[in-house]
């Protein structure tokens, strides 16, 4: 299948979706969240020919990967900046819109948010490192191209953190800057409404459900602000490693943990209301959507916990 994906494409190499085994009836959100990034980027990047790698389910000629230099690991999300040199060294990239494989989903809110904090600040990661290649004078992209990988590399990117921060400090301290208030209450609105468009449009495109809707919304929704410190923490320089994500599901039942950030940001949110209705009904609204993100965490997290048990019931079954 290898040597055909790439003679019927005439790539060097061709990215095929993730999928999972067991989703469709327990994470069906979580499912439709983490598709949204192949139906739409990933597609979108292959009529560029500009497909970066997600490190499963990929062919890459040898020819090509020896060419590039080889596998990198200069950052944590090395398949993608494999891509990104795959690309800046004249190489095509496809996708294919077809599932040849499956593997499990993280089996918590915990494993889901640690998988995206490396996504999205790998990613980044990449995109510092090779900025002058991509958009750099010096570089051997097309305006499409150069397009079609900036989009992959900020697909994961989220900047709400700070707003957020400000209007909820704003909030609680009854801060007279009004003006600072609204912009920053107008940011969280735009970023949150994005979201929703992103899921609620590929949703309605690919004829999911409400519920499927809904649930893929709460997920990209509990997972913004560790997008946000994943932001963050590369731009200012932490110190970030490679942190594996675990696969492996316990037939015994584990207690979840609560998901303490979303439970301070929207116990916040909760206490700022009266101070919110003070100010522009922006503010208000900014206010009780940031309201939202524990019961999207809980959400998110009890779709995972439903499907870690149906894996280890699944796999019990295999073995007896």
């Amino acid at each position: 299948m290898a040597d055909a994906a790439l003679r019927r494409t005439g790539a060097d190499y061709v990215q095929f979706p993730q999928a999972y085994v067991h989703a469709a009836h327990t994470a069906a959100g979580v499912d439709a969240e983490l598709e949204e990034y192949f139906r739409s980027t990933a597609q979108v990047a292959d009529g560029a020919e500009a497909v970066l790698l997600t490190g499963t389910l990929c062919v890459i000629s040898r020819a090509a990967l020896v060419a590039c230099g080889g596998w990198s690991m200069a950052t944590t999300t090395e398949d993608a900046e494999t891509g990104v040199a795959l690309c800046s060294a004249g190489f095509t990239g496809r996708y294919i819109a077809q599932v040849v494989g499956r593997g499990y989903l993280p089996f918590s809110l915990r494993e889901l948010e640690q998988q995206r904090h490396r996504w999205a600040s790998g990613n980044l990661q990449t995109l510092r490192l090779h900025l002058s290649k991509i958009v750099g004078r010096q570089s051997r992209l097309g305006l499409r191209k150069r397009l079609a990988v900036l989009a992959q590399l900020t697909a994961w990117l989220n900047v709400s953190l700070l707003p957020a921060l400000v209007l909820m400090l704003a909030l609680v301290s009854q801060s007279r800057a009004r003006t600072v208030v609204v912009i920053a209450a107008i940011a969280v609105i735009l970023g949150i409404f994005d979201i929703l468009w992103r899921i609620v449009h590929r949703g309605l495109r690919e004829g999911h459900s409400f519920g499927t809707i809904l649930r893929a919304f709460a997920c990209r929704l509990a997972l913004a602000p560790v997008s946000s410190q994943a932001s963050f923490d590369t731009l200012v320089g932490h110190n970030l490693k490679f942190v594996v994500t675990a696969k492996r599901a316990n037939s015994v039942r584990a207690v979840p943990l609560l998901p303490v950030k979303h439970v301070v940001l929207s116990a916040i949110a909760v206490a700022g209301l009266p101070a919110a209705a003070q100010y522009d009904p922006v503010v208000l609204l900014a206010t009780m959507l940031l309201a939202l993100l524990l019961p999207a965490a809980l959400l998110t997290g009890g779709s995972l916990e439903n499907y870690r048990t149906a894996v280890a019931l699944a796999n019990k079954g295999a073995l007896t």
